[in-house]
């Protein structure tokens, strides 16, 4: 965001001048001291901004091609919970059959890398890629291995980056929330208040899917409210990031939807909007 703003910000102010067939801009059709460092801090843009380019589209296509591969994948891993303990060590348990093992069974395993490289290309593709739409079986069995790995913060974060990145499609969006997707985050989130990776990811699915009309209500009734309130502002209310996320779904949770005007009013929400302007009151994006 940074660059793509200084980018198009230096592009505007030096117009005038004709850029090159390679895209770099001359500044030098006049002796203007400082000329060649304005000529190469453009050059380092154009690189990084092309380099982000390349990387995004890259990252869109391994995203649809490990998507499709991943269904197959945790299928295969069975019913395999991973459970960290309280010194950090990691145990597998499959609930069918009341095992219990140390050793990550090999067929979980492929299913953890899978969901990983997944999760790495949605990270890295960012909120405006082309995700086409995937059938309701993948989004969810993904719906399920976040459930079923709420006490593993490693996988459980890879299925939710993965579900993040397919709700930038729209259908994908509202087939999350029909399958209970929206129940299973948020009780993700509330079980790890303080992993903000996490947070932030569900987050911005949330304020994706508080977008749609008709799904508005049944997203505060399912948890959404507490989660942005208690949660969001409540906990972290000096993060600013996570605080104008959580403000932005409230908003978008409010219009034209007086249910859900009570239920945040009933959840205290207009004295978590009073708290975050305490603390950015001269912040224009929170103010907004």
């Amino acid at each position: 965001m940074f660059y793509d703003f200084i980018y198009y910000a230096i592009r505007i102010l030096f117009c005038h001048y004709a850029p090159t067939t390679n895209g770099q801009l001359w500044l030098l059709s006049r002796a203007n001291p400082g000329s060649s460092r304005i000529l190469a801090a453009i050059r380092a843009l154009e690189a990084a901004w092309g380099k982000k380019i390349a990387d995004t589209d890259a990252a869109e296509r391994a995203f649809g091609v490990n998507v499709a591969a991943l269904l197959a994948k945790l299928r295969a891993g069975g019913g395999w919970q991973e459970v960290l303990n309280p010194d950090g060590r990691s145990y597998f348990f499959d609930p069918a059959t009341n095992t219990t093992v140390w050793e990550c069974p090999p067929a979980f395993l492929k299913a953890k890398e899978a969901l990983r490289a997944a999760a790495d290309c949605a990270v890295v593709m960012g909120e405006d890629a082309d995700v086409g739409e995937v059938d309701r079986d993948t989004i969810a069995t993904l719906i399920a291995a976040v459930k079923d790995q709420v006490r593993a913060p490693e996988p459980l974060l890879a299925a939710v980056e993965v579900l993040t990145g397919l709700s930038i499609n729209v259908k994908n969006a509202i087939n999350i929330v029909d399958l209970g997707g929206i129940l299973a985050l948020i009780a993700a989130a509330n079980a790890h208040p303080n992993n903000l990776t996490l947070l932030r990811m569900v987050l911005l699915l949330v304020e994706r899917v508080s977008i749609l009309e008709a799904w508005r209500e049944a997203v505060a009734s399912q948890g959404g409210c507490d989660l942005l309130i208690a949660v969001a502002v409540g906990i972290h209310h000096e993060v600013q990031d996570v605080v104008l996320r959580a403000l932005t779904a409230l908003s978008n949770l409010a219009v034209g939807t007086p249910p859900n005007v009570e239920l945040i009013m009933a959840k205290n929400g207009v004295k978590a909007v009073e708290k975050a302007l305490q603390v950015y009151k001269d912040e224009p994006r929170v103010l907004e």
